[in-house]
């Protein structure tokens, strides 16, 4: 280590040792760099095994993916069932939670979730590439695959038809003018009420009002007042509103003064308008 005391020869010798430590990491770094590539462009993945693999060690010890038995086949159910265009994400997490397809195959494994399923919907690796993020780069896997490149851009469609059908429906809900748009507040959570339209299985839109479930720290689920209830509060509150007695005649009396003063201010507009016509005559 260099003190103050330390000669130049010393110093000179620090500076040869961090430089050549430097380059060894360097030279490290780039040879991991270089293997991973390597790895890739021989189809091997560098990560966990999606759902409906496993993970198996060969007789020399290097590790592959194979298929698991038990998972694969209703990984594949998932995306024939998304393909039919009926079947929305909630749908396919009920779905799943009667086949009991977990995140893993242990005792741990947590139910499907729709953001889980919806990357397994985008996952390329079922057909055989794998999306590396640090490259932005597609690589052909060297391992079984589940489902054929057909099936998975048939689902690709299905995705984006609704998302666009979605941002179509948005478009419509904030075009679309409601009642109590940014009037109410709800008293519990002190945020505004969101209006919005639902339809019935017979083809009929009703407005609703909705708000988060104080309760639910997980925001997952929403309290839903019809508009037409919320209108039918309102109108009581007006029905039971009276004005005094004494006040009405006060309105009444003020009414019937502006009317006169009205009435006497046409009569003089009319009697000026008479004699100018004279005038000009």
């Amino acid at each position: 280590m260099l003190n103050k005391n330390s000669s130049s020869t010393d110093i000179l010798r620090w500076d040869m040792s961090v430089l050549f430590a430097k380059s060894y990491v360097s030279a490290l770094s780039e040879n991991v760099k270089r293997g991973n590539r390597y790895a890739l462009e021989s189809g091997e993945y560098p990560g966990k095994p999606p759902i409906g693999y496993q993970k198996v060690l060969l007789e020399n010890g290097k590790p592959t993916f194979i298929l698991d038995k038990t998972r694969a086949y209703l990984i594949k159910k998932i995306f024939e069932l998304y393909s039919e265009g009926i079947y929305s994400l909630a749908d396919l997490v009920k779905q799943c939670e009667e086949w009991n397809l977990t995140s893993n195959k242990s005792i741990k494994g947590k139910p499907l979730c729709k953001n889980t399923i919806d990357r397994i919907l985008k996952d390329p690796f079922y057909y055989g590439e794998m999306y590396v993020k640090k490259y932005d780069k597609y690589y052909k896997h060297k391992y079984d695959t589940i489902i054929d490149i057909s099936l998975f851009k048939k689902c690709q469609s299905i995705t984006k038809g609704r998302n666009i059908q979605g941002k179509k429906q948005a478009v419509q809900t904030s075009k679309k003018e409601f009642i109590f748009r940014s009037l109410i507040t709800c008293a519990i959570t002190g945020k505004r009420v969101s209006p919005y339209t639902a339809t019935n299985r017979h083809g009929t839109e009703y407005n609703y009002l909705a708000t988060w479930d104080p309760n639910d720290e997980a925001k997952k689920h929403k309290i839903s007042v019809p508009e037409g209830l919320v209108l039918s509060q309102i109108s009581d509150i007006f029905k039971s509103m009276q004005v005094p007695e004494e006040l009405m005649q006060e309105i009444t009396n003020h009414l019937q003064k502006s009317n006169e003063i009205e009435q006497e201010i046409h009569k003089i507009d009319r009697t000026a308008a008479t004699k100018s016509n004279g005038e000009i005559g």
